[in-house]
């Protein structure tokens, strides 16, 4: 199987779990997904990544459902250290492989409590990014011709939003529980 029809496969049936939910946010499994230690906002190259609170009731949906919240917390800790150090953030975009999920994309913007776009071409995002410098350095254009028009805008779900905070708040505290931090 490969990794896209896989991750469709959770997609949808965290979609069909959910359905009828009013929240994304549920059960205690906890992922921090620091792979290759983390840079921002921890400065700590030595942290490692963690599954916490797994049960036995727990299944392969509850472990995705923690690593993909994990990630959107981690990249919600960014966002505040960036803001928090004066950097102007008028809008943001999500690129990569990441951008073929809405619903991980709408899972991102509820925790960071900001609109998310989606451009046209977001899947190909670092690539095409390449592409585009190289482009402008052989004396190009940097903008091509895909229109902004296509963007897509993914709003905050309120609905999920405190639970999500809730449960970003059990990952900072997490977080704080490793050696070192």
């Amino acid at each position: 199987m490969d990794r896209r029809h896989s991750r469709r496969r959770v997609d949808w049936a965290v979609r069909r779990r959910d359905r009828g939910r009013k929240s994304f946010a549920g059960g205690d499994t906890g992922v921090l997904p620091y792979l290759g230690g983390e840079r921002t906002p921890h400065d700590d190259p030595l942290a490692s990544a963690t599954l916490s609170n797994l049960r036995a009731a727990a299944g392969p949906l509850h472990i995705a459902r923690a690593v993909l919240e994990g990630v959107a917390f981690a990249m919600a800790d960014c966002h505040d250290a960036l803001t928090e150090a004066g950097a102007p953030i008028d809008t943001i975009a999500l690129v990569g492989g990441g951008a073929r999920s809405r619903f991980w994309g709408r899972l991102i913007a509820t925790v960071i409590d900001r609109p998310l776009l989606l451009p046209p071409l977001a899947p190909l995002g670092p690539a095409l990014g390449a592409a585009l410098l190289a482009r402008q350095a052989s004396g190009g254009a940097l903008i091509g011709e895909a229109a902004s028009n296509a963007t897509i805008t993914l709003e905050p779900d309120t609905a999920s939003c405190a639970g999500l905070q809730a449960r970003r708040e059990i990952f900072r505290q997490h977080y704080a529980k490793m050696p070192g931090s």
